[in-house]
């Protein structure tokens, strides 16, 4: 587990690849507020979704990114090539940081790029390899924790 520590099972708020990432290499698309913590696979899972999900946690993966999207004052968020199991609504993608928004708000700026392009969201190439583990997400009394054991999620 990364976090804190369980005292039994818990159904998943999301689905995410948990990613080691040298914030440093980042430090200059930081705005406010700093994330680079996961990638979320699937966010708010049914019953079916959370057995489905389950037969992947734990597993060790490797995603491969294509560019920043920098949105200024909004924004700025890694962008990865397609990734099996993604359910979300834009594409798989590491949110850097926010100027205080919440770190949904990457979807709407990755959506914003694949209608129009480049104008108010900025495309910078960026291929690099990141590793991480596929992970149950909960929420206890002191905060998030990723699950890379299925037996602690329940449905």
């Amino acid at each position: 587990m990364f976090g804190l520590i369980m005292d039994k099972p818990k159904k998943p708020q999301f689905y995410a690849i948990k990613v080691g990432v040298n914030k440093k290499m980042f430090k200059k698309y930081i705005m406010k507020d700093i994330f680079l913590s996961h990638i979320t696979l699937l966010y708010k899972p049914d019953s079916d979704e959370i057995r489905f999900m389950n037969k992947f946690v734990g597993s060790e993966i490797a995603v491969k990114s294509k560019y920043i999207l920098l949105k200024d004052g909004v924004c700025a968020t890694l962008v990865f090539e397609p990734i099996i199991n993604y359910f979300e609504s834009s594409e798989p993608h590491l949110t850097i940081s926010t100027d205080g928004q919440k770190p949904s708000i990457s979807n709407a700026v990755i959506n914003q790029y694949n209608s129009v392009g480049e104008g108010q969201v900025k495309c910078i190439p960026l291929e690099i390899e990141l590793k991480g583990t596929v992970c149950g997400a909960v929420y206890g009394k002191s905060g998030l924790t990723f699950v890379k054991n299925p037996e602690w999620l329940k449905t």
